[in-house]
């Protein structure tokens, strides 16, 4: 649900502009009538506030999200491997890029991106931060602490955020590595990105 100021303390929220890129993602992915069938799936409070104009500096609840991606997952051809969570990570990559980030990317190599990822994580997600452990010449190593509803389809979409954000930085052949994940128990969420 969108929250006002100071409601929904100890939960984590997730930016207006994410969930707006979700629902342009499945929008195109699948049409406006499965969409409207994915929607219908859920609690009706969350469908509604899905079905009118999503706000990019609004706040919403990331189970809300979660709860999108896990309705959507039957609905969407998939390459192999891949969740419904990490395409749309990919596809909010390539919608920040197009909106909210358009200046910073042009200016921008993959270090440059990698170094300011706390600051990004921020401008996303109200719970948690992302911290640059280590970054090579085309690798880097970041962790994710402290954050409230850890769930694996939220790594997911990290992570397909990532991928993409590197692809559209110049970075070739991306791979990455989830060794630890707070969503299984680990004290961290360590992500490995490595690149040509």
């Amino acid at each position: 649900m969108y929250i006002g100021e100071n409601e929904g303390i100890g939960m984590a929220h997730v930016k207006g502009s994410a969930v707006k890129a979700s629902i342009q993602y499945l929008e195109e992915q699948v049409g406006p009538a499965t969409l409207q069938k994915i929607l219908a799936s859920l609690p009706p409070s969350e469908a509604d506030l899905l079905r009118v104009p999503i706000l990019q500096s609004n706040w919403y609840d990331t189970s809300m999200l979660i709860r999108l991606m896990e309705a959507s997952t039957p609905h969407v051809q998939l390459p192999l491997g891949k969740s419904v969570a990490w395409e749309m990570g990919r596809h909010s990559a390539e919608y920040g890029i197009k909106t909210l980030y358009k200046i910073f990317f042009k200016v921008a190599d993959v270090h440059f991106i990698i170094k300011r990822a706390p600051q990004v994580m921020v401008t996303y997600y109200d719970s948690g931060s992302m911290e640059v452990m280590k970054v090579g010449p085309k690798e880097a190593l970041l962790h994710l602490v402290d954050f409230d509803e850890p769930h694996l389809l939220i790594c997911d979409r990290l992570q397909g955020w990532m991928e993409r954000v590197v692809e559209l930085s110049g970075g070739k052949d991306v791979s990455l590595k989830h060794p630890k994940c707070m969503a299984k128990g680990d004290r961290v969420c360590e992500y490995n990105a490595t690149w040509k």
